[in-house]
């Protein structure tokens, strides 16, 4: 393979993840967009594309299938959103599974982070997971555009960017989340999702090589001085 070749390839593959992450981000950021077949049907056709993901099938399958058999109408799934992620049951926040004398300093790498990229999310906090997953779509397009102009420099900057956002953030928190939602849920519908995600996440972070040091649980004398996250709480968390 020339040169050239590798830069295509890397062009592609850093696409192919960008697809993924803004796909993802798309699912989770509001309760109808889980039951849009068109969104699950574009991360199968992405996902088909590239032998790296085809690992994947079996789990949007069953995530299709929960859906058909269970066959939620928008307003069961606007409760379970907003039971599970707007009042907290399972809050889609990364500050809440990290000790309290932590949330501050989380959020403000998490906006360093953003803020050297010069994005802003719309509408949602930075530690939300669909923004967390937008913001790695974005710096994967980055990469992937970077490749393309064969601006060596750039595209390593977006990389390495993205190996150290899921080592401290996404990578540590979504296990845990996980682990809640399955908790929590009234449907496997949402379980299933964020199981996807924790497994595009590890595979990802494997690809990066980055040593990811997953949240196993957040320490129980400190549970109680989290804060809220949900739409209702005066938190700033």
């Amino acid at each position: 393979m020339t040169e050239i070749d590798d830069h295509v390839h890397e062009c592609e593959i850093s696409f192919t993840r960008s697809q993924v992450y803004g796909l993802l981000a798309r699912i989770f950021s509001s309760s109808d967009q889980v039951l849009d077949n068109t969104l699950l049907r574009d991360l199968g056709r992405v996902t088909s594309e590239t032998s790296d993901y085809v690992e994947l099938d079996d789990d949007l399958t069953r995530i299709k299938e929960a859906i058909r058999a269970i066959a939620p109408t928008v307003r069961e799934m606007n409760q379970e959103y907003t039971r599970l992620f707007s009042k907290g049951e399972a809050p889609p926040y990364e500050c809440s599974y990290v000790p309290s004398s932590r949330v501050t300093h989380e959020l403000a790498d998490i906006s360093g982070f953003f803020l050297a990229f010069g994005v802003q999310p719309k509408g949602e906090r930075q530690d939300n997971l669909s923004s967390e997953l937008e913001f790695m779509s974005f710096l994967c397009l980055k990469e992937s555009i970077a490749q393309s102009n064969q601006m060596l420099e750039e595209a390593k900057i977006c990389r390495d960017a993205q190996t150290k956002f899921l080592t401290d953030h996404l990578g540590r928190w979504i296990g845990v989340y996980h682990r809640l939602v399955t908790d929590k849920t009234n449907f496997p519908i949402y379980p299933l999702l964020v199981g996807l995600v924790h497994k595009i996440v590890t595979r990802d972070a494997s690809y990066l090589g980055a040593r990811i040091d997953e949240i196993i649980e957040v320490p129980i004398d400190e549970a109680q001085d989290l804060p809220g996250c949900g739409i209702g709480s005066n938190s700033i968390c």
